[in-house]
């Protein structure tokens, strides 16, 4: 909410990476507008890294680890 009343739009995408380089890592992919919803639906917790932009539409390219750690798209 903070970054939308900021000026950032809510459709920016935004990437929770959970427990990055493990094999429990857990990444949910949104929008400022959406995640907050998302989060309440999962069982997301620290540590988790959160990504804001367009960086996030790399997330396909860069998803090094593959099948074990598949992403969520809201």
């Amino acid at each position: 909410e903070s970054l939308i009343r900021h000026g950032r739009a809510g459709n920016t995408p935004i990437a929770l990476v959970q427990q990055g380089t493990t094999r429990q890592q857990q990444v949910v992919l949104g929008q400022l507008d959406n995640i907050v919803a998302e989060v309440a639906r999962r069982d997301i917790h620290a540590p988790t890294l959160l990504i804001v932009g367009e960086v996030v539409q790399l997330q396909s390219k860069l998803g090094w680890f593959g099948d074990d750690a598949p992403a969520v798209e809201s």
